[in-house]
C-alpha cells in the first residue's frame, strides 16, 4: 500500500483539508452568509486568494524547474508556472481594478464586463461555464493517468514518459476529485468562485509536494533557461499585487454590490431566505454597503409589495428610534441633501462582473 501511496500520513492531511474545505464553505453559506459572500465577491477574499494561490504554485514550480535532473522536465515545468502566473493575473484583470488601469478601448468593446482580461472576451465569455465543466472532465483524467502510471511503473519503463507528463500523487487524488466535482456541479451560490479558488488550492498543493519531494541531485544536467526568465518575473508580480491587493481588500467597495445580489437574487433562487434575510439586516445595519436597488429588492422580497421608504422600518421590526432603518434615513439624506423624510430607490439589481 505505501508503495502505490507513499507517505500515507501526508495523503490522511491532504483528504482531510479537501472535506475542511467543503464543510467551511457550507458552514459559511448557511450559518455565516455575509462572510460568504465576502468569500464570492469579485476582486475581494476568494479571487485574491485564487491569485496568491496560483502565484505561489508558480514560484514554486520555478524553484523545481530550476534543479537539476528533475521529473517532469523542468522546461514542463517552468511552462505550467508561467500557466499559473497568468490564471493568477487573470483573476485580477492584469491589475485593472488595483492600479485603476484603462485598458485599450478596442479591447473593452470585445470584452463582456469590461476588464482588461482573456476571459470575458466576447466569444469565450459565453462558453465558461462549459469550459469549466471540461476542466473538471480533465482533472479527473489526470487522477485517472497519474494512477495508472503509478501502479505499472514497476512493471514498465515509463522514463521517457515521466519526464514530460506531470503526475498527480495519489495522496493528493481525494483532494482532486473534490476539485472536479465542484467544477462540475452548482452545489453553492456561485460555485464557480468556490470551485476556482479550490482549483488553485489544488495547485498550490501539488506544486509544494512536487518541491518538497525533489531530489536536488548534483548530476548533469542544465536549468531550463525558461526557469531563469519567469523566476524572476513571476516573483516581482507577486510582491507588487500582493501590496496592491492588501491596500484594497480593508475597503468595502468591491462586496457593496455583491450584498445586495445575492441577498435579493442568488439566496432566493434557492429558496435560501434565511440567508437572504441575514444579509439584507446586515446591510441595514451598515448602509455603507447599499447600492442601487437595495431597498428595492428587499421590498419585492420580503414586504409583499408595499412601498418600502426609510421614514419606517421593514415589515417585522419595531420602530424604534434607534432601529438601523432611522439611521439608515439619517445616512441617505445626508448622501443626497434629501431634506424630505420619504426617499425611495428604484433600479434594477446590477448584473454580475465575472
Amino acid at each position: 500500500m505505501t508503495q502505490f501511496i507513499p507517505r500515507p500520513g501526508l495523503a490522511i492531511a491532504y483528504a482531510s483539508l479537501a472535506v475542511s474545505y467543503l464543510l467551511l464553505v457550507e458552514a459559511l453559506q448557511y450559518r455565516y452568509p455575509v462572510f460568504y459572500v465576502s468569500l464570492i465577491t469579485e476582486n475581494y477574499w476568494g479571487e485574491n486568494g485564487t491569485f496568491f494561490a496560483y502565484i505561489a504554485a508558480a514560484i514554486l514550480l520555478v524553484g523545481v524547474a530550476c534543479r537539476k535532473r528533475t521529473r517532469p522536465h523542468g522546461s514542463i515545468l517552468a511552462a505550467i508556472a508561467i500557466g499559473c502566473f497568468v490564471v493568477a493575473l487573470e483573476e485580477i484583470s492584469w491589475g485593472m481594478w488595483l492600479h485603476k488601469l484603462q485598458p485599450p478601448s478596442w479591447l473593452l468593446e470585445r470584452n463582456t464586463q469590461n476588464e482588461f482580461n482573456v476571459h470575458n472576451l466576447r466569444g469565450i465569455a459565453e462558453h465558461k461555464s462549459r469550459l469549466r465543466t471540461t476542466a473538471g472532465v480533465l482533472l479527473i483524467a489526470w487522477v485517472a493517468v497519474s494512477a495508472t502510471f503509478i501502479a505499472v511503473r514497476d512493471r514498465v519503463d515509463l522514463t521517457r514518459w515521466l519526464n514530460y507528463i506531470p503526475i498527480l500523487p495519489v495522496r493528493l487524488a481525494p483532494f482532486a476529485l473534490i476539485v472536479a466535482w465542484l467544477m462540475t456541479s452548482d452545489a453553492f451560490v456561485k460555485s464557480e468562485e468556490i470551485a476556482e479558488l479550490a482549483l488553485g488550492l489544488l495547485m498550490l498543493l501539488w506544486s509544494a509536494d512536487l518541491a518538497s519531494t525533489a531530489a536536488d541531485r548534483s548530476g548533469s544536467g542544465r536549468v531550463a533557461p525558461i526557469a531563469l526568465v519567469a523566476g524572476p518575473l513571476i516573483v516581482v508580480a507577486a510582491v507588487t499585487a500582493g501590496f496592491s491587493i492588501a491596500a484594497k481588500t480593508f475597503f468595502p467597495d468591491a462586496v457593496s454590490g455583491r450584498l445586495t445580489r445575492t441577498a435579493a437574487r442568488d439566496f432566493p433562487d434557492r429558496d435560501m431566505f434565511d440567508q437572504s434575510k441575514a444579509v439584507f439586516d446586515h446591510l441595514f445595519r451598515n448602509p455603507q454597503y447599499f447600492s442601487s436597488g437595495t431597498l428595492d429588492a428587499y421590498d419585492n422580497l420580503f414586504v409583499a409589495g408595499a412601498a418600502i421608504t426609510v421614514s419606517g422600518p421593514p415589515a417585522g421590526h419595531a420602530p424604534d428610534s434607534d432601529h438601523p432603518f432611522k439611521r439608515l434615513e439619517s445616512s441617505l439624506n445626508q448622501a443626497f441633501g434629501i431634506a424630505d423624510t420619504t426617499v425611495s430607490v428604484d433600479g434594477p439589481v446590477e448584473e454580475d462582473r465575472q
